[in-house]
């Protein structure tokens, strides 16, 4: 299994919402753009004008066994590799108890336990990938709104 783990979920079989958030925040739209390009994603879909862009044309190649999706998810376990530890160690609980206690943004390489909560497997996993769809777009929301009411009236 490319020395994965042989119960996390792979690349393909992960929550999109959430897939997007770390390819968001491990990489930089230039390298993801130089990564898809590397993998063979066809160039025009690497030469998106925005991140979102850019992301939805990775993430669409990640829906099944592509050499991009291959490639990102050794990549990604590579990068992450202290978070997954950390959730092999601690456990589940323990893991999601700590993203729990405070906001996202406060919490200390997020990508990395972004990552590794969404490769785990089982009912609790999916459980703490709820509570992380609902903090990240909730947090998006707080964040939106503060930018709003510091900008000027029009």
């Amino acid at each position: 299994m490319d020395g994965r783990e042989a119960t996390r979920l792979r690349i393909w079989q992960v929550d999109c919402t959430l897939l997007d958030a770390v390819l968001l925040l491990s990489f930089d739209p230039r390298e993801l753009s130089n990564l898809a390009r590397a993998a063979g994603l066809e160039p025009a879909a690497c030469a998106c004008p925005d991140a979102r862009a850019l992301v939805r044309a990775v993430h669409r190649a990640c829906h099944e066994a592509t050499p991009l999706a291959l490639h990102l998810e050794r990549l990604l376990d590579l990068v992450h590799r202290r978070a997954l530890d950390a959730l092999a160690t601690y456990g589940l609980e323990a893991f999601g108890d700590d993203l729990a206690g405070r906001d996202l943004w406060q919490v200390p390489h997020l990508a990395g336990r972004l990552w590794a909560a969404l490769t785990a497997p089982g009912d609790t996993a999916e459980r703490l990938r709820a509570y992380l769809r609902n903090a990240l777009a909730v947090d998006a929301m707080r964040a939106l709104a503060a930018r709003a009411h510091e900008q000027p009236a029009a």
